[in-house]
């Protein structure tokens, strides 16, 4: 019945946005994978359908919606994955500070995503803290000055919450945040601590960032850390990553070489299995990822083969996704 409403509220929510809005934009983003493993069946991945829609009500106000569809979702399952009422209340109220509100049903991210692999499984997949999409409701307050900002966001319910603050300065980030249940603080809380540096000495870029989660209760915690670097048309990344179940789980090494513009080649090797506690063991589990990209306009077309032994990952490299098995992959991504 929850779900009903929140369909209902947002069809009126859009249907009435033409009426008092004083812009209106669409945007959105399509990803298709084929692949194949030479074995089993042709593997057809609706990687992401989404459809997005924004509204700029006045000065102040900007509302939302987001409907999405991703991997087997599609096409039945298309659902309102977003939708949100965005108030800046220091803007109206003159305030020389940043206070803004986000209210509805919306997910969020308490953490500052400081990677510079496209094999981004070394940093995101330990349950850093991502709240939201709540039925009984999102609210999140952003309060900024000069460069640090505080972030706290509460369940419409609230059962759940959480706050973070994060600052930049001198080519250094920073983003400290915490999470739990209310009700049990002692045995829900989880504590994450980020920072970066970041390098720039003319044409040759770069920077290392690294992440510490630790669940209070649980006592489990995950580390990672990750680097790179850019010199005209080539870069490369590597990183790590563990746990309490293995303190050294992840391992990832990537290259690319932009010739072009338009273009791009991009190899990279993965080793690990975040999801069992097997450690890291190139000689039973890796993954090798071949392929080049090339951009017509805002669409991205690619190719690509996967290799690999034991459990073959499917890792992303330069956005693509390889088939489940391994094998050759085909993909077309458009952002609009």
């Amino acid at each position: 019945m929850k779900k009903l409403w929140i369909l209902l509220v947002a069809l009126a929510m859009v249907a009435a946005a033409p009426i008092f809005a004083a812009d209106v934009s669409l945007s959105g983003e399509l990803q298709m994978n084929v692949g194949t493993d030479f074995k089993a069946a042709q593997d057809i991945d609706w990687t992401k359908v989404e459809l997005n829609l924004t509204s700029k009500i006045d000065d102040f106000n900007t509302l939302k919606l987001e409907f999405d569809a991703e991997h087997a979702d599609f096409p039945d399952a298309v659902k309102i994955d977003d939708i949100r009422l965005e108030t800046d209340f220091g803007a109206a109220l003159g305030l020389p500070i940043t206070l803004k509100g986000t209210f509805g049903y919306f997910d969020t991210y308490f953490y500052g995503g400081y990677y510079w692999t496209t094999v981004y499984w070394t940093y995101n997949d330990f349950d850093l803290i991502s709240p939201g999409n709540n039925l009984g409701g999102d609210m999140q307050i952003d309060l900024g000055l000069g460069p640090v900002t505080v972030h706290w966001y509460n369940d419409g319910a609230g059962d759940d919450f959480a706050v973070g603050a994060e600052a930049s300065f001198m080519g250094a980030s920073v983003y400290v945040d915490y999470a739990a249940e209310w009700a049990d603080l002692a045995n829900t809380g989880v504590l994450d601590a980020e920072a970066k540096y970041d390098l720039d000495f003319g044409d040759f870029t770069g920077g290392v960032g690294a992440f510490f989660s630790l669940g209070l209760g649980a006592d489990t915690w995950a580390w990672g850390v990750n680097l790179g670097a850019d010199y005209g048309m080539f870069h490369l990344g590597a990183g790590a990553a563990g746990t309490d179940a293995d303190a050294f789980d992840l391992m990832v090494v990537e290259a690319t070489v932009a010739p072009a513009d338009p273009a791009m080649i991009y190899a990279a090797l993965y080793v690990g299995d975040e999801t069992a506690a097997n450690g890291l063991d190139f000689a039973d589990t890796y993954t090798i990822d071949i392929g080049g990209t090339y951009k017509v306009g805002g669409a991205k077309f690619g190719v690509g083969y996967q290799i690999g032994k034991g459990d073959v990952n499917t890792i992303a490299s330069g956005d693509n996704w390889g088939p489940d098995n391994g094998g050759l992959y085909a993909m077309v991504d458009v952002d609009y």
